[in-house]
């Protein structure tokens, strides 16, 4: 008898295009998924995958427009796929909350699973191996993949990203009103004149570096969901090669506290 994740998966690939459908005649990769959900059910509860294709645009780098008419990588983002009322009659385990987790599926319709998963670095890099070919000409193809890299095999979600001093004490501000302070903007900007740290590095840049490639800088806003620790802005760097691979040290190369 067919689980229910596998029966939520069946009819979401027939009647949900923009959510789960992969292709008219992509029985293959329709099974790629179909394992993927079933190990990821048993811990989770039914899942969906939800077609981002605003990723897909972001993958394609200016320079590899070809790519619109060639075979690419498809990306979803998993979702919880809720049944109704009976959910809450499933067993505790499988009321876990689901992580932010991401996959891709390549032209061969493998599976490649990337950020919530281990060693989602190795699998984008293998994803791109495995796809067609693009080059990084210019530090502006290198920023956008490198962004890309960022938020799907790094977790580094794009809101919390910062472009400038006005912009994390903005989002500052935010956490502190979502934290339960009546007087978010005050304590923003009394965590802003105490912040210690380079502060010109408090902005998105891309530069190229010597040997070959290049390397984005990230600064992210950073605060916990829980407790009494301040926020925090950690700034990562993110490799790019020449080819689109990335790399970045899961430790950000400075702090500002």
């Amino acid at each position: 008898m067919r689980s229910l994740g596998s029966l939520i998966l069946t009819l979401s690939l027939l009647f949900q295009p923009q959510a789960t459908r992969v292709g008219a005649s992509s029985s293959s990769s329709e099974g790629s998924l179909a394992t993927l959900a079933k190990e990821l059910e048993t811990k989770f509860g039914p899942i969906r995958f939800h077609r981002e294709e605003d990723l897909e645009d972001r993958f394609i780098v200016q320079a590899s427009s070809h790519l619109r008419e060639a075979a690419q990588p498809r990306f979803f983002l998993i979702e919880p796929a809720h049944s109704g009322p009976s959910d809450d009659n499933r067993p505790a385990n499988l009321l876990t909350k689901l992580p932010r987790m991401y996959v891709a599926l390549g032209d061969d319709k493998n599976a490649y699973r990337l950020f919530g998963f281990t060693g989602a670095e190795s699998e984008f890099n293998r994803l791109i191996g495995d796809s067609p070919k693009q080059e990084m000409h210019s530090a502006d193809d290198a920023e956008a993949r490198g962004l890309f890299c960022g938020e799907v095999v790094y977790g580094l979600v794009s809101r919390f990203w910062i472009a400038d001093g006005s912009n994390a004490q903005i989002l500052a501000a935010q956490h502190f009103f979502d934290s339960g302070h009546a007087d978010g903007l005050s304590r923003a900007q009394r965590w802003w004149n105490s912040l210690k740290g380079n502060r010109r590095l408090l902005s998105i840049e891309t530069r190229k570096r010597e040997e070959s490639g290049f390397v984005v800088r990230l600064p992210v806003f950073w605060a916990p969901v829980e407790g009494t620790v301040a926020p925090q802005i950690r700034v990562y760097q993110i490799e790019v090669a020449t080819v689109g691979t990335c790399h970045m040290d899961e430790s950000p190369v400075e702090v500002l506290r």
